[in-house]
């Protein structure tokens, strides 16, 4: 009867190292997952500002090539860049400034809330504690030893 009790004993204890080790690569696991969704969250954010870096560039030169059609209507038909002319062309640019940073900013949004669902997918990892499996194979094989006597 004493042997069944110390088997008993000794298998508990290689079940707790087998959770133990399970538990560990489950986690590894987990967190290669996470760092794989927080890679793919940073590179979509970082496309998403690109982008809108060119949108923005592209809506700055359309901004000074408009200016620049003003002033040369302006000047062709003998307007003289005073007052409401020069008015309308500094709108023109100031504009085109606006809907760059515009862009500049809703992508900045959209860049932040790429990295936060990327954060938010990820699983906690939850590792094996050492402790309580050490815990667990000596006072497996204490029973074992006490069951043995």
């Amino acid at each position: 009867m004493g042997w069944v009790a110390a088997a008993s004993a000794i298998f508990q204890g290689i079940s707790a190292v087998q959770s133990y080790m399970a538990q560990n690569k489950a986690a590894k696991q987990q967190a290669a997952a996470n760092a794989a969704a927080t890679q793919q969250a940073e590179l979509q954010a970082k496309m998403a500002r690109e982008d809108a870096a060119q949108k923005a560039l592209a809506e700055r030169r359309d901004a000074a090539k408009t200016r620049a059609a003003q002033v040369a209507a302006y000047l062709k038909s003998g307007v003289t860049l005073e007052g409401s002319p020069m008015l309308i062309t500094t709108q023109t640019t100031v504009q085109g400034e606006k809907n760059a940073a515009n862009t500049i900013a809703n992508a900045e949004q959209t860049a932040q809330s790429l990295l936060l669902q990327g954060k938010a997918g990820q699983q906690t990892v939850t590792r094996g504690n050492i402790f309580g499996t050490a815990a667990t194979v000596l006072g497996s094989a204490n029973d074992a030893k006490t069951a043995l006597k």
